[in-house]
């Protein structure tokens, strides 16, 4: 059919597929854009927003469960529907489009958190490890595919897939397939044997997973330049496969089943690391393995990088004495406002801060997280996008137009002495500006080790992180700014609820107490209240507590949990209480919808 081979043309706002139907293709986008969205409850949320070269509807490749997600165009687009069948056929046609997609997957992989260990690879867990939680089980498939497609957990076996001599190779116990630091152009597939990876030397050492036969490590070389970020070493006699970055779109000509195989192996790994991120509390000991740090150095190397923000996140840290503690047990390599350094240099530790708006942020963001061990998000224009995101609100064009549209210059509008637009003072054309459609938080880009949100973020908190990555015990935050505040309740209530301050209120009653929508009580702990002990209402930019968190996830709302809490501490009835805090959102802009932002990021915030 012609669509299978130029793909279709739907106009904005076509519904692609609808969360519950049956489906058995997935789409790359040729031109144009979608929105993903999930309804939980009686409310749509919008989970991403994709564009030219990004695909969806993937895990179709895998199984047949209903979509778990609803997509429609947000602009005039051109998808290409891909079903297993017709991906085979391509692949043995057009290597490229294989090629396309493990790529992207792999990189979906490292931005999801499946490199949270600092490895470059992902698999499932050794189903020997005890402590590993619930992460769901891989099932044995037998291992004897020979024409067609493969199954979903087994590759053919030595005898059944006629594999290059020269790209077989074998591996006695304990001896290293690569280490730590090395490069490589190489990814493996275990024909037979056991592999674990490893991370860390000597003392440091912990072993992370083991993978059996059917398996493959090592993809992100095929992408990839950066050193290796784990060892692999061989627990038996094993027979590996060795494919070359060089001879990958040969073996996807030849073989695509072999490609299909490590496509839909990749997808279904993504599919396991989104079950932690989206249930961090059923998969609680897999995310304190995944998450605990292994730094354990007298100091640590440290670079702070900056995307577009405000610096008031890194000026916090511009204080002597803050930085005699930050410099007994760290060393600074990189940090545009201390040093004059062009290059991001390699760390034990990234610390960045802002949101990602321009293109220039996402190079510079990617390069952190190569050049680094961990990446901690400083701020909530990192963790959670901040105000800066509500430019979402509006198309980049329209931004531009009101920014830039008006006048050459500031002093040619301003000072032209005319109420309108001077035509000859406007701009014809614009020249690229690299802004991204959506700015996002870093987390929608590369994989997250730890937030630190808040504005400005506590540097005390940054501190704690910094020893407890050395091996000391970390200080504890209170679960809540109202721990944190001197203010005491009132019985009596305020009777009434605003959004501003009244002058002459008591300094020591809580200002919820006294009819102000405070968001204290919702409002993860660990800032020091410096708002409220200065008589202005806590707005939530530490994000919401942990058991504020566990009642979104369960499918309730936040705006609701915020409205009750006002109505009982303000004593006034709850329409009343919902209306204000509408208005407070409208109006305000200060009440950021965390209700799905932030469950990737609950057991790592600070």
């Amino acid at each position: 059919m012609e669509e299978e081979i130029f793909g279709s043309v739907y106009e904005k706002n076509s519904l692609i597929f609808e969360q519950g139907q049956a489906g058995g293709e997935m789409y790359i986008i040729q031109s144009g854009g979608v929105e993903i969205s999930r309804r939980t409850g009686e409310r749509d949320e919008v989970l991403a927003i994709l564009g030219k070269g990004d695909f969806f509807g993937e895990m179709a490749l895998i199984n047949d469960e209903p979509r778990s997600a609803t997509v429609r165009t947000i602009q005039r687009s051109r998808l290409l529907p891909i079903t297993k069948q017709s991906l085979l056929e391509r692949g043995g046609k057009d290597p490229s489009v294989f090629l396309h997609i493990i790529r992207a997957l792999i990189i979906k992989l490292k931005n999801a958190g499946t490199a949270s260990l600092g490895i470059e690879d992902m698999s499932m867990p050794d189903p020997r490890s005890a402590d590993m939680g619930s992460l769901p089980e891989k099932k044995a498939e037998p291992a004897a595919a020979a024409q067609g497609a493969l199954p979903d957990a087994s590759l053919p076996d030595k005898q059944s897939v006629d594999w290059d001599p020269d790209s077989l190779v074998s591996f006695n116990p304990g001896d290293s397939i690569f280490r730590q630091g090395d490069q490589g152009d190489e990814m493996f597939i275990i024909i037979k044997g056991m592999v674990r990876i490893c991370q860390g030397e000597g003392e440091d050492r912990q072993e992370l997973f083991a993978w059996g036969p059917g398996e493959f490590f090592g993809e992100m070389a095929i992408i990839s330049d950066a050193p290796r970020s784990a060892t692999a070493v061989s627990d038996t006699e094993s027979l590996l496969v060795r494919i070359r970055r060089a001879e990958l779109h040969d073996l996807i000509r030849t073989r695509p089943e072999i490609a299909l195989h490590i496509t839909r192996t990749l997808i279904s790994r993504l599919q396991a690391q989104q079950s932690v991120l989206e249930g961090p509390q059923e998969h609680l000991e897999v995310a304190r393995r995944i998450w605990r740090p292994a730094l354990k150095k007298k100091k640590i190397r440290v670079s702070l990088v900056s995307l577009s923000t405000c610096a008031g996140c890194s000026s916090v840290l511009l204080d002597d004495q803050l930085l005699e503690k930050l410099f007994k047990y760290t060393r600074i390599v990189y940090c545009p406002i201390l040093m004059d350094r062009e290059t991001i240099a390699e760390a034990d530790v990234a610390i960045v801060e802002g949101l990602v708006r321009l293109r220039d942020d996402m190079e510079a963001l990617d390069e952190a997280r190569t050049k680094s061990r961990y990446l901690v998000a400083w701020g909530t224009c990192a963790v959670y996008g901040g105000i800066p995101s509500h430019a979402n609100r509006f198309e980049p064009e329209e931004l531009i137009a009101e920014t830039y549209g008006q006048t050459v210059d500031a002093f040619a509008y301003y000072l032209s002495g005319k109420s309108g637009i001077d035509p000859e003072a406007t701009y014809q054309e614009h020249e690229d500006v690299a802004l991204l459609r959506q700015a996002n938080r870093i987390s929608a880009f590369e994989r997250v080790d730890y937030a630190i949100p808040g504005c400005p973020p506590n540097p005390e908190l940054l501190l704690s992180l910094i020893a407890e990555f050395i091996g000391e015990q970390p200080g504890r935050a209170k679960a809540v700014v109202c721990g944190e505040c001197g203010r005491k309740p009132s019985k009596d209530g305020g009777g009434c609820l605003n959004i501003s301050p009244m002058p002459g209120a008591d300094p020591g009653v809580c200002l919820t107490s006294l009819g102000l929508a405070c968001m204290g009580f919702v409002t993860r702990g660990g800032c020091g209240a410096p708002c409220t002990s200065n008589g202005l209402p806590c707005w939530g930019c530490r994000g919401p507590s942990t058991a504020v968190m566990k009642k979104i996830t369960g499918g309730e709302y936040y705006e609701e949990l915020f409205a009750k809490g006002l109505s009982q501490r303000c004593k006034v009835d709850e329409a009343t209480a919902r209306e204000r805090v509408r208005t407070f959102r409208r109006q305000g802009h200060a009440l950021y919808d965390f209700d799905h932002i932030t469950t990737g990021n609950i057991l790592r915030c600070r």
